[in-house]
């Protein structure tokens, strides 16, 4: 259940592969992060090698909504929380009773203790939001990463790797906001 909502418009038509490189590991991993502090019990889903949730293919980056929308569910009834990530997401409503059962599937029914710590995830960055869309603002509401510097692909590509941790955060500020 790949779908290009919400990163259509970030990224709209073709996307070079060295922005499909950068930007879908750092999204990825910003949202397996997420879902990390999220998930009870703690388990991890950080994995370095394998994109999990936003998949390219066909110069796209799409969402894999089966594993961030579909994850941590209640029960196979469309719901007042589904459609209001169908809403966010989509800007229309989308989820379907078999979509739910396709989750539960994959990842099972969401205990308690999940549901309330991820309602507690969000709640408490609501609460923070507000420093830490202006502590990243400050730190990179003028970033630039020195392209100017770079005069060949393969020195581009060195300094991009080179700040994968400032793109990390970049990404965080991004994912969180």
């Amino acid at each position: 259940m790949l779908t290009r909502a919400n990163t259509g418009e970030v990224l709209p038509g073709s996307t070079t592969p060295l922005s499909l490189s950068v930007t879908t590991y750092v999204l990825d991993r910003g949202i397996q992060r997420d879902h990390n502090r999220a998930t009870w019990p703690m388990k991890s889903f950080l994995s370095p090698h394998h994109v999990r949730f936003c998949p390219s293919f066909a110069t796209q980056v799409f969402l894999n909504m089966l594993e961030i929308q579909y994850r941590h569910i209640e029960g196979p009834e469309v719901n007042v929380t589904n459609q209001a990530i169908d809403l966010a997401v989509y800007g229309r409503l989308v989820t379907k009773e078999q979509y739910l059962e396709w989750g539960l599937e994959r990842h099972g029914k969401a205990s308690l203790k999940t549901r309330a710590l991820f309602f507690l995830t969000i709640i408490t960055d609501m609460v923070a939001n507000t420093s830490r869309y202006k502590r990243c603002q400050h730190k990179f509401g003028e970033y630039n990463i020195g392209s100017e510097r770079a005069i060949t692909a393969a020195s581009l590509y060195a300094e991009i790797s080179r700040r994968i941790p400032e793109f990390m955060e970049v990404g965080g500020c991004r994912v969180e906001n």
